[in-house]
């Protein structure tokens, strides 16, 4: 597996120079350029070191590094990506290269909010649909929410 080594000074871990605790890993799910992570492989003996929440993906192109073990070259054919990587690169076309990118693997919510909503029979209507959060902001403001045509 991939895990987040560091993120460059545009990541909130890289700014208060914690651990790699941003925003991805935090809650978002904001993708990170291969320019602004390091990544590495991760080894058996520094699993201690770091959580579910600092593995990462790689996104296809020709900058990221891919997972190394037997038979990974396999994996990624049968996935469908192109080999080498070198071959996301275009220099006849450098607005169609991709340099690739890194998605974290979980993301940890943040501002969580909850609450039970009981119900009296099974046809009841749990949370509210836009139509009638619109026709509640139009009773408060005493607008109709019915339209009329003339004839």
């Amino acid at each position: 597996d991939l895990v987040l080594v560091h993120a460059s000074s545009s990541s909130s871990s890289a700014k208060t120079g914690g651990p790699p605790s941003k925003e991805g890993a935090g809650g978002g799910s904001r993708d990170l350029s291969a320019a602004e992570a390091t990544v590495a492989v991760l080894a058996a003996d520094r699993v201690d070191a770091h959580t579910i929440f600092d593995v990462v993906l790689p996104l296809p192109g020709a900058v990221v590094a891919y997972p190394e073990y037997d038979g990974a070259a396999d994996d990624l054919k049968a996935a469908g990506a192109l080999s080498p990587p070198a071959a996301y690169r275009s220099r006849d076309h450098p607005a169609y290269s991709l340099s690739g990118a890194y998605r974290f693997l979980l993301a940890r919510p943040r501002d969580l909010t909850w609450r039970v909503q009981a119900y009296a029979t099974k046809h009841d209507q749990l949370v509210p649909t836009d139509l009638d959060l619109l026709a509640a902001s139009r009773a408060t403001t005493g607008t109709s929410t019915t339209t009329s045509s003339s004839s």
